[in-house]
């Protein structure tokens, strides 16, 4: 659930669905893209510089492909058995972020248990007073 407190800060209430965080986000915005039919110069001198520049990148792109498809088949074999396993034994964990930097986590019991949660913790959020801040410039009694 997303939503804005009564300062207009960004706050999301949720469940965490796996044990850890999937780190692909902003991983294939280094990859090299390309469009046409060759890339290599005619000239040798700038196919060595070519070789030397360009096929480093294509090897860690690689890598990092391999990688994330490691862990995009990792998730589609254990998700099944996380949620099941959540909705059984473990519980879920609600997720509380403020501007995306996570602030705070809670073990809930139960789907139902969990949405009940994650709904007060929302409508706590959207019931705070908004934060009265103090103009300190210039008082030489503050820090920094």
């Amino acid at each position: 659930m997303k939503l804005r407190d009564a300062d207009g800060v960004r706050w999301t209430v949720r469940r965490r669905w796996l044990p850890w965080r999937v780190r692909s986000n902003g991983l294939l915005d280094y990859l090299p893209t390309g469009g046409g039919s060759s890339y290599a110069p005619d000239d040798p001198i700038l196919l060595v510089l070519w070789l030397i520049l360009v096929v480093p990148v294509v090897v860690v792109g690689t890598i990092v492909l391999l990688v994330l498809g490691l862990e995009l088949a990792l998730v589609l074999v254990v998700l099944p058995a996380v949620v099941l396993a959540r909705a059984l034994f473990v519980g879920w964990t609600v997720v509380v972020r403020r501007n995306g930097t996570v602030v705070g986590t809670e073990r809930v019991k139960g789907w139902r248990a969990s949405r009940a949660r994650i709904r007060a913790v929302a409508e706590e959020l959207r019931r705070r007073p908004p934060t009265r801040l103090v103009d300190t410039t210039g008082d030489p009694y503050q820090l920094g």
